[in-house]
């Protein structure tokens, strides 16, 4: 199911002629991507991927239980397209709910032709990067950080 479009790393900025070019090629690409993620929760009846701030605990108690399970495989899911895919439903719930949040994509601070996948509202940005080593992560013992982010980001709008 390795399908992801993006940069595998997704820490790494993509070079593209203009804005307008970043805007329609990083966000079709977070379409397909999050189109490929809804597809394999539904097709394997894991939860109602509804787009709600609640459904952020099922994303992540999955991502533990496929991980605790040694479920991640190339010809089932990848643990790396399942960390781009969570954060990029995680940037959807907050966009979906949260009215300021707009997706777009960014000039790299130090790459003036590299641009990155971002949710922004006015004087605000927050890159959309795959969240690698998400297992590892420090004070997530609940296991429910997208949760607690997506209420800060709530608190901030």
């Amino acid at each position: 199911m390795s399908n992801s479009k993006f940069n595998k790393n997704a820490r790494r900025p993509m070079i593209f002629q203009s804005q307008e070019d970043a805007n329609s090629f990083l966000i079709g690409q977070k379409q397909q991507n999050l189109d490929t993620f809804l597809k394999f929760i539904k097709d394997n009846e894991f939860f109602d991927a509804d787009f709600s701030p609640e459904s952020l605990k099922a994303v992540e108690l999955l991502y533990f239980k496929l991980r605790d399970e040694k479920k991640f495989k190339a010809n089932f899911i990848t643990i790396e397209d399942y960390e781009l895919y969570m954060s990029i439903y995680f940037g959807e719930t907050i966009v979906k709910n949260i009215e300021a949040f707009k997706w777009g994509a960014e000039k790299d601070f130090e790459n003036p032709n590299a641009y990155a996948l971002v949710i922004k509202k006015p004087f605000y940005v927050k890159g959309i990067l795959r969240r690698r080593n998400h297992h590892a992560r420090k004070n997530n013992k609940d296991k429910e950080a997208l949760f607690r982010e997506y209420n800060k980001e709530s608190r901030l709008a």
